[in-house]
C-alpha cells in the first residue's frame, strides 16, 4: 500500500498482499484506501500474520517459515491460514497436512479449505477473488437494504393493526355493555 518494508505487526487479506497493520489501519480511518486495495473495507477484510523473524544476523529476507524455516523471499510459495493468521511455507503445509488434518501445524487452530489463502497468486487468481470479495460484499449490503425496507414496512403496519384491533375491542365493549343495559 505504501511500498514500505515490512515489518511487525503485518496483516494480510484475501487476496494474498501482505501490508505493515498500521498503515492499512490509519487509511481505513483517513477512508483514503486506493482503488486497487477497495477489497478492503474494514478490519473483517484483513487478518493479523503470524510468522517468524528470520534469526540469522545477515539476514537478507526478515521472515521465515515457523515450521521449516524457509525464507518469505518471494520465490518460496507460502500460505496463509485465515483462521488463526499464520504462514507457513506451502511445501511444508502439504507435507504435513495429513499429520494435523485441518489443524495449523504453528498453533493447532483448526481450519477450513476455504481458510487457506495463498500469498503467491497470480494477478488473474487475484482478479477473480477480488470480484468474488466485492461481489460478496455488494449482495450482503443488497440484502441488508431489502431487510431494512421490509423492518420498516412491518413497523408501519403494526401501528394500524393495533388501532384496528382497539376499534374492534371498544367495539366489543360497547355491545357487551349495550346487551347488559338491555336485560
Amino acid at each position: 500500500m505504501t511500498k514500505q518494508p515490512l515489518k511487525k505487526p503485518i496483516v494480510a487479506c484475501r487476496l494474498g498482499f501482505l501490508y505493515n497493520k498500521e498503515n492499512v489501519l490509519k487509511a481505513l480511518i483517513e477512508k483514503s484506501i486506493p482503488k486497487k486495495f477497495e477489497h478492503i473495507a474494514s478490519l473483517k477484510d484483513i487478518v493479523d500474520v503470524n510468522i517468524d523473524e528470520n534469526k540469522k544476523q545477515d539476514a537478507t529476507f526478515p521472515f521465515v517459515c515457523p515450521v521449516s524455516q524457509t525464507e518469505f523471499n518471494g520465490l518460496n510459495r507460502f500460505i496463509l491460514l485465515w483462521s488463526c493468521g499464520c504462514a507457513i511455507s506451502e511445501r511444508a503445509f502439504n507435507e504435513t497436512k495429513n499429520i494435523e488434518k485441518n489443524k495449523c501445524l504453528v498453533c493447532h487452530t483448526p481450519f477450513k479449505s476455504s481458510d487457506i489463502v495463498s500469498l503467491n497468486m497470480t494477478p488473474q487468481e487475484q482478479d477473480k477473488i477480488k470480484k468474488e470479495i466485492i461481489q460478496k460484499r455488494e449482495e450482503k449490503v443488497r440484502n441488508m437494504i431489502l431487510r431494512d425496507n421490509l423492518n420498516r414496512k412491518l413497523r408501519r403496519r403494526k401501528p394500524k393493526r393495533a388501532k384496528r384491533e382497539k376499534k374492534m375491542e371498544i367495539k366489543k365493549n360497547i355491545k357487551v355493555s349495550l346487551q347488559k343495559s338491555s336485560m
